[in-house]
């Protein structure tokens, strides 16, 4: 991990959540949606997979990658670097975070986190169709 000029995340951002691994407190943002797309479809592959236990664990460190914002350290290792290999990019991510000191669970139960947050912000069918009858013009 590298160290980065001190920021703070927006007030008014919906998107920004706080985290503890380990010791380290730092600062995560839901990625976009189509990344939110692929790691649920990651994380749902690594879960029912033959590598079940050691896939899981790196789909939850590329989960935890994906969502790093980080407000005074960022990591080295790049999510769109590895897109296309989500499994060698959440070793990368936990490699590099065992490297800097945190222990392995501590860095799987803030992954579990981000992928509840990520679970979690994904809009039901439910409340897709409330905002489609919404938008229907009314007749005047």
């Amino acid at each position: 991990m590298r160290e980065i000029m001190t920021r703070q995340k927006p007030d008014n951002a919906d998107n920004f959540f706080d985290l503890a691994i380990g010791e380290l407190e730092e600062v995560f943002k839901l990625p976009n949606f189509a990344t939110r797309q692929e790691l649920i479809q990651l994380y749902a592959e690594a879960s029912a997979g033959e590598n079940g236990g050691s896939d899981l664990i790196r789909a939850m460190a590329a989960t935890l990658g994906a969502c790093w914002w980080g407000k005074s350290q960022a990591l080295e290792v790049d999510y769109f670097d590895h897109r296309k290999d989500l499994i060698r990019f959440g070793d990368l991510v936990l490699g590099e975070l065992e490297d800097a000191g945190l222990e392995v669970a501590a860095i799987m139960t803030a992954g579990g986190e981000c992928v509840s947050k990520i679970v979690d912000s994904i809009p039901t069918e439910a409340e897709v169709k409330d905002k489609q009858d919404f938008s229907t013009a009314g007749a005047a």
